[in-house]
C-alpha cells in the first residue's frame, strides 16, 4: 500500500485524477491500482478533503435512490451528491461526494473521524467500497 497526495488511473478508459487538497495531507493507494496507474490527461478529476461540507442539503426532495444500507445519490443545484453512511446512523454522512453534471469534476469529502487515527495527515482511500462502484456505474450510464 502507497501512500500518495495525487495519482491517476484508467479503468476501460475512464482517467480519474485523485489529489489532495491540502499538500499536506496524503491518502492510502491500495496495491492494486499500481496496475492502472496512468500519465494520461484525466476525464475526471477528483479532489479529495478532510471535511464534510455544512453547505449541502440533503433533503428527501433531492433524493434520487436510497440504497436503504449504506448510501444515497442526490441531484442538488444540478451536481450529483452521494452520501455514504453507517447503518447505525443514517442521518450523519461520514462521506460526501459532490460531482457536475458531466462527471468531469468532483470533491470527496471525508469526516475527520474517517482518517487514520494515528496520523490526521493520512486520509482513507478515496475510492473505496461502495463509493468507486458508485462512480464508475454513474460514469458509464452517461
Amino acid at each position: 500500500m502507497n501512500i500518495q497526495s495525487s495519482f491517476t488511473i484508467n479503468i476501460a478508459d475512464i482517467i480519474l485524477e485523485i489529489y489532495a487538497r491540502d499538500i499536506n495531507k496524503k491518502f492510502h493507494v491500495e496495491d492494486v491500482y499500481e496496475d492502472f496507474l496512468s500519465g494520461e490527461a484525466p476525464n475526471l478529476r477528483i479532489t479529495v478533503r478532510d471535511e464534510i461540507p455544512d453547505h449541502v442539503s440533503l433533503n428527501e426532495e433531492n433524493l434520487i435512490f436510497d440504497s436503504q444500507m449504506a448510501w444515497r445519490l442526490y441531484r442538488v443545484n444540478g451536481e450529483y451528491v452521494v452520501s455514504l453512511f453507517s447503518s447505525e446512523s443514517k442521518m450523519i454522512p461520514y462521506t460526501i461526494a459532490l460531482f457536475n453534471s458531466d462527471f468531469t469534476n468532483g470533491t470527496i469529502y471525508f469526516s475527520v473521524d474517517n482518517c487514520d487515527p494515528d496520523s490526521f495527515r493520512i486520509l482513507s482511500n478515496p475510492l473505496t467500497f461502495p463509493l468507486g462502484e458508485i462512480l464508475m456505474i454513474c460514469i458509464l450510464s452517461r
